[in-house]
């Protein structure tokens, strides 16, 4: 829980630039998950990207943000 504060100011902080920084935070995780694909450290990475995808959703519903979060991140995948 500590995290999410952290992360939801640095999103309110840079939320007009082209890219969105939890997304690009997303996207580097799953970066991480395909280099460890074939290990147990993969699933691990994985699971922490899955929580992490969510607790973005969650801190992001109901405003403008959450479009813009989800662009960038098509963009990066």
């Amino acid at each position: 829980m500590k995290k999410v504060g952290p992360i939801f100011l640095f999103v309110i902080l840079f939320s007009c630039s082209n890219e969105h920084p939890a997304a690009t935070e997303l996207c580097d995780c799953y970066t991480l998950v395909h280099r460890e694909l074939e290990s147990e450290k993969g699933n691990q990475i994985m699971d922490s990207c899955e929580q992490l995808l969510q607790t973005n959703i969650n801190n992001l519903r109901g405003t403008p943000e959450l479009d813009i979060f989800f662009g960038a991140l098509n963009n990066c995948r």
